[in-house]
């Protein structure tokens, strides 16, 4: 019976190691939803997802609080076009359109570039730098940020991520792919 119990737990080890080996195992995948939006996330990342207050009908805001570091990832939904979403400054998103009619996103000095356009859909993406915390204290600007918006005929959605040295991303390639997944997984209510 021992040398069975053995056999088992060196077989079980060598499944995880080579499972590892390969690069197929993901990190454990939980769902949030709520009565407007249902979207998935990575676990290892999150510590709390809390939907933010914004009094409107058809925009909502998500807070996804980081594990171990004093930061948040954003994740807004705007129930019109990004023109329209846009335009209204009495949402909390973090894109706008300027005086010149140039789509801003996280801040005005931050570069904008359209990603990709599929049919009904339009990507942009930034780098701003962002707040964060570090050993040294908090700094408005210590932080890097990946900015993603996604917006189609009738919706747009926005993620604020943060690429801190404490984000469990060692290159914004990782930071990008990332990001994409939960914005990719979206859905309304």
């Amino acid at each position: 019976m021992h040398l069975a119990n053995r056999f088992i737990a060196v077989a079980l080890f060598a499944c995880a190691f080579v499972e590892n080996a390969t690069g197929t195992s993901q990190a454990a995948i939980k769902i949030y939803t709520d009565e407007h939006v249902r979207f998935s996330y990575p676990a290892n990342r999150y510590a709390k997802i809390e939907k933010l207050d914004t009094s409107q009908t058809d925009f909502h805001a998500y807070s996804l609080r980081l594990k171990g570091v004093e930061a948040e990832d954003v994740l807004t939904v705007c129930e019109k076009n990004i023109h329209d979403c846009g335009a209204d400054t009495g949402l909390v998103q973090p894109y706008w359109y300027d005086a010149e009619g140039t789509l801003m996103l996280f801040s005005a000095t931050t570069a904008v570039t359209k990603k990709s356009v599929i049919p009904g859909e339009t990507v942009y993406e930034a780098f701003p730098a962002c707040p964060a915390t570090e050993a040294g204290g908090a700094s408005a600007y210590a932080g890097d940020c990946y900015e993603l918006v996604a917006s189609t005929q009738n919706k747009t959605i926005s993620l604020t991520y943060w690429i801190g040295p404490k984000s469990r991303h060692r290159s914004r390639r990782q930071a990008v792919k990332a990001a994409t997944e939960i914005i990719r997984s979206v859905e309304d209510k």
